[in-house]
């Protein structure tokens, strides 16, 4: 064999390894990290826990629907500003951006346009460290506004 030959072999085995390790990853590995409650005034919402960068990045992407008064709650080592994308996005959302057990924003987010070549994101415009996604409208029929202060039960 040339070298030249064992060259492009060597390659497409590392791409072809990679590429099994990488969706060996993506399917042995839970999308969320578990369930707890987030209480918001006299509210209780059930919500999914994204607090690794897997099921951070998944999120809610690819999903349908979200049950009414849950929601999914995305955990950050510590406050920094997040950024979020609604890639794959099939419903509206309430994104809620907190720090500590404070409400810093609360933002209602539509889905992408089929159209769109590439999805718009959201910064958050403080440090957060963590992000309530809800239902579209939900935080505003559970009064939940910047201020408002969240308890987490695991």
């Amino acid at each position: 064999m040339k070298s030249s030959n064992l060259n492009h072999y060597f390659i497409g085995s590392l791409v072809i390894f990679f590429v099994g390790l990488v969706v060996w990853f993506f399917f042995n590995i839970p999308p969320v990290s578990g369930k707890a409650h987030v209480e918001i005034g006299n509210n209780r919402i059930e919500v999914e826990i994204a607090d690794t960068p897997l099921s951070r990045i998944q999120g809610l992407s690819g999903r349908a629907s979200l049950p009414e008064k849950s929601g999914m709650l995305f955990i950050f080592s510590e406050p920094d500003i997040q950024r979020f994308w609604m890639g794959d996005m099939r419903f509206p959302l309430d994104m809620i951006w907190i720090n500590g057990d404070t409400v810093l924003e609360v933002v209602t987010l539509q889905p992408p346009s089929p159209q769109a070549p590439v999805p718009e994101s959201w910064t958050s415009k403080e440090p957060a460290d963590k992000v309530l996604e809800l239902n579209a409208g939900l935080a505003e029929k559970l009064g939940i506004v910047a201020g408002s202060k969240i308890v987490i039960t695991r």
